[in-house]
């Protein structure tokens, strides 16, 4: 498995104030994964039941986690 990348707190400040355009496209994908969020979790809390929830849970995950219709994620 590949290990994550990593950047300081520091670094990534400094990136987004010195490049707006930067800047801007992380505001963008941070407003749309909030969107996301706002969608999805009323949605999950008002389920009946624990497989409902789950289904929506597994909505949300990213689609690099999806192979031939079997959803793979680690839980904590």
């Amino acid at each position: 498995m590949a290990k994550p990348l990593f950047i300081s707190r520091e670094d990534m400040l400094r990136l987004l104030k010195d490049h707006g355009d930067v800047c801007l496209r992380a505001a963008q994908h941070i407003s749309r994964d909030c969107q996301s969020a706002v969608e999805v979790i009323p949605a999950i809390g008002l389920s009946h039941s624990v497989s409902e929830k789950l289904a929506m849970l597994l909505q949300w995950l990213p689609e690099g986690n999806r192979n031939g219709g079997v959803t793979r994620t680690k839980l904590a």
